[in-house]
């Protein structure tokens, strides 16, 4: 909701399941930044936790991850990825700010309210 008053209702941000795989105690979501005008969804990031809840893993946009200098990582799908681990809800807070609020996010909600402003007129 944040997100959308802030942008004036251009881009939204949802979170919905990509894999129903809770059989083996893991979820998995993604965050996407959505243009309705325009019809368009990007993924800026994927989440992982177990059934637990922690630890959390958050797989930022690969831009996102070259700003915030992340390490590599063995995603659970076999091929490597850029994490950010969170042990408790503040790492996973903490985490997800410094995702939200890179300077790459910026720049890709300042693309996107303007290619949807654009698509207003």
């Amino acid at each position: 909701m944040l997100l959308a008053t802030h942008t004036g209702n251009l881009v939204k941000g949802e979170v919905f399941p990509v894999e129903n795989n809770s059989s083996d105690g893991v979820f998995h979501f993604d965050f996407d930044l959505v243009v309705k005008l325009l019809d368009y969804r990007f993924t800026l990031l994927h989440l992982r936790y177990g059934v637990e809840g922690y630890p959390a893993s958050i797989f930022p946009y690969s831009k996102v991850c070259d700003e915030l200098g992340l390490v590599d990582y063995r995603n659970v799908f076999g091929r490597h990825a850029l994490a950010l681990d969170a042990q408790d809800e503040t790492q996973l807070l903490e985490a997800l700010d410094s995702v939200l609020n890179s300077r790459t996010t910026r720049d890709i909600l300042k693309t996107l309210m303007t290619q949807a402003q654009q698509f207003k007129r």
